[in-house]
């Protein structure tokens, strides 16, 4: 307990290291204190143009994922018809998917020896696999109707090309954000927090841009609005990434000859992070890895619904072949739905991004004022609120919910992540950032995961338009404040 009653966990409590036989793991350090402390001690932080040069993959990377919700969700939904249930299931694959690909590249890209540096080669073929990806999504609607003989077939020919995309696309993304997040970490040095918060901003800017262009175009899962949405993407995808690669310089991780692992060492350490990301992760952020989980949930409870809950409940529409609108005539009830699509991904998530960039921009402020604690605490009370969603089927009162759940809570869990790894585990090459950054990512995947699996439960067993998962997940979140309130006790006011 520091005199100002704040309590700091030693940066060189923890320490990383991969042995030869390809094995990481973590130590718990006792001896030769000093020496540790100096040798994690906190680097001075790049300046303020290059941290907003090192962030900016961050605002493509998150229009990536907004393009899922908001062009791949609905697109599912139309496509699988009245087996809602199916679209719950084959969205399974991006949690499942993250779980285990974001750990693995964290720690092949700590290890990484590559002369151009341990974090942009990933960051380039993940760049190139994700255009790709977005190449033959575009084509997906011609290639069906070229493969399928029936109006039915060339549906299923859709789905699946539709469905094999969005496993690639979950691949393709990760592998592209674990070094774009871990690069960040790496030059911010003492300004973890600052850069964190810059990067999450941009990831906002992104969701903001997926949302402006939804509402002056309309919903991009439309028949024919989908190809100059994924050009959009693929431009700004080039734009960011492309001057991080070049201007960005890293210094090439050199391991001793004598020491250096295997290319096989290299892969088995990689796969295995997925379980030494959980056996090695410390108790503070196990707690946090909790909260993390149990607010994600909560969330995706509303993100992975708000289409259905705006286009049906609240607009009572029809989501049945909805896609076909505007190559066909529409009824009045899918008129509805893509009217409450629109709402729901538009003018709703861009006034919940706005309140997100405020809230962002003041966090470190805020955190400095009254510490971690206290800021995440005053941040999960807002989603708490998801659950008036059920009972209330008001735009305007729904609109207000939604812009303070989304805007403030889940920007404060995102944002403090890796500024309290690196607060718990000190800094170095070796300090095994990015198996502990693939442990939170895997918090939100699995929260992710769980609400996909109940959604499909409660689609297959509840026939009415309610929606219950909004209301499990506000419940959770209460949980989460609870727990919080009880366990998490990192009290910093500098991170």
């Amino acid at each position: 307990m520091q005199a100002d009653g704040s309590t700091k966990v030693p940066p060189f409590e923890w320490s990383f290291s991969m042995d030869g036989d390809g094995v990481s793991r973590v130590d718990l350090d006792t001896d030769g204190e000093d020496d540790h402390r100096a040798a994690h001690e906190a680097p001075q932080g790049c300046s303020f143009a290059y941290m907003l040069l090192v962030c900016a993959p961050r605002l493509a990377m998150n229009m990536a994922w907004a393009a899922q919700w908001s062009a791949l969700g609905p697109l599912l939904d139309s496509l699988t018809g009245d087996t809602k249930w199916l679209a719950k299931l084959i969205q399974c694959l991006g949690p499942i998917i993250g779980i285990v690909v974001y750990p693995t590249i964290g720690v092949l890209s700590d290890n990484c020896t590559s002369k151009y540096g341990r974090r942009r080669p990933f960051l380039v073929g993940g760049a190139i696999a994700t255009i790709l990806c977005w190449v033959l999504m575009m084509n997906a609607d011609s290639i069906g109707e070229a493969w399928g003989r029936t109006t039915d077939e060339k549906r299923r020919w859709k789905l699946g090309l539709v469905t094999f995309c969005y496993a690639w696309m979950d691949i393709s993304v990760n592998v592209m954000q674990v070094p774009a997040t871990l690069l960040v970490a790496d030059v911010a040095g003492d300004r973890q927090l600052l850069a964190s918060s810059i990067g999450q901003m941009f990831s906002i800017v992104g969701g903001l841009a997926v949302a402006g262009y939804i509402a002056a175009f309309g919903p991009p899962h439309v028949a024919g609005k989908t190809p100059p949405f994924l050009y959009m993407l693929m431009a700004l995808l080039a734009v960011t990434v492309v001057p991080v690669c070049y201007f960005v310089v890293e210094t090439q991780h050199v391991v001793p000859a004598d020491a250096a692992p295997t290319h096989l060492e290299r892969l088995k350490s990689g796969f295995s992070a997925v379980y030494n990301s959980f056996r090695y992760l410390p108790r503070a952020l196990g707690i946090y890895f909790v909260c993390t989980f149990l607010l994600v949930f909560g969330f995706s409870t509303y993100t992975a619904n708000k289409g259905e809950y705006f286009g049906v409940f609240v607009m009572h529409g029809d989501a049945s072949r909805a896609d076909t609108c505007g190559a066909a005539p529409c009824t009045a009830r899918q008129a509805a739905y893509n009217d409450g699509i629109a709402l729901a991904n538009g003018v709703i998530d861009t006034i919940s991004n706005v309140v997100g960039l405020f809230w962002v921009a003041m966090l470190p402020f805020l955190v400095d004022a009254y510490g971690c604690r206290h800021v995440l605490l005053g941040s999960i009370v807002p989603q708490c609120c998801l659950v008036v969603l059920f009972f209330c089927k008001s735009a305007v009162i729904n609109m207000l919910v939604v812009a303070a759940a989304c805007g403030i809570t889940q920007n404060t869990v995102f944002a403090l992540q890796i500024p309290l790894i690196v607060h718990v585990i000190g800094f170095g090459e070796t300090n095994g950032l990015g198996l502990f950054a693939g442990a939170l990512n895997s918090a939100n995947n699995l929260g992710q995961l769980l609400n996909t699996f109940t959604g499909s439960i409660f689609q297959a067993a509840i026939q009415d338009n309610n929606p219950w998962p909004i209301l499990v997940g506000g419940l959770v979140t209460m949980l989460a404040l609870a727990f919080a309130f009880f366990q998490f006790s990192i009290r910093t006011y500098a991170v």
